[in-house]
């Protein structure tokens, strides 16, 4: 029974953290993931890590064991964020320069990356984010122009810009709206 339990073991066994409760960003991709590949914290070889949530010294004793490391880079620590953004980018840093493999979430996350990660290392896609579609559905084209800010809202410059452009793109747009969806919460007094 053991033999046969290993014979038909899948190839790809992935350790993703599972699907995330969240409609934004990365948390849609892991939810994907976790379609097609469940979570296997224990019998993987295959550790797909986003933002640093599996740290940078468990993937370093796992990729000495030979299991390969995905380093999803959607989101880091710059100056406009934190006045210690340089501190809280080592494990998301490490963990850029030690993948096999790196999936941005943007050509901007990969840019940006450059400047605050390092040089990437190992070669990389860019995947972007998305929303389910379950949840956002576009409208019919008579409807107005809706520009869709989506995550869990606790850092001010992610909306403060867009809020502050808007009479800007109303001037182009003037049937836009701004949807903000998701939770404005207290993040250590950043928001």
């Amino acid at each position: 029974i053991i033999v046969n339990f290993q014979i038909n073991r899948p190839s790809i066994r992935v350790y993703h953290q599972g699907g995330k409760k969240s409609i934004g960003g990365p948390s849609v991709k892991a939810n994907r993931i976790d379609q097609y590949f469940p979570n296997r914290p224990y019998d993987s070889n295959i550790f797909y890590s986003i933002s640093a949530h599996i740290p940078p010294d468990i993937c370093r004793r796992a990729q000495g064991k030979g299991t390969k490391i995905v380093s999803h880079i959607n989101s880091f620590f710059y100056p406009a964020y934190r006045s210690d953004y340089k501190k809280r980018n080592i494990p998301i840093s490490e963990l850029h320069a030690m993948a096999d493999y790196i999936v941005y979430g943007s050509n901007f996350a990969r840019d940006a990356a450059e400047i605050y990660l390092g040089k990437p290392s190992a070669p990389y896609s860019i995947i972007y984010n998305s929303v389910d579609i379950n949840l956002f559905k576009p409208f019919s084209i008579d409807k107005p122009f809706t520009i869709l800010a989506i995550g869990v809202h606790y850092i001010q410059h992610r909306l403060k810009p867009l809020i502050l452009a808007m009479p800007l793109i109303m001037k182009k747009y003037p049937n836009v709206h701004l949807l903000i969806a998701g939770p404005l919460v207290q993040g250590n007094g950043i928001f």
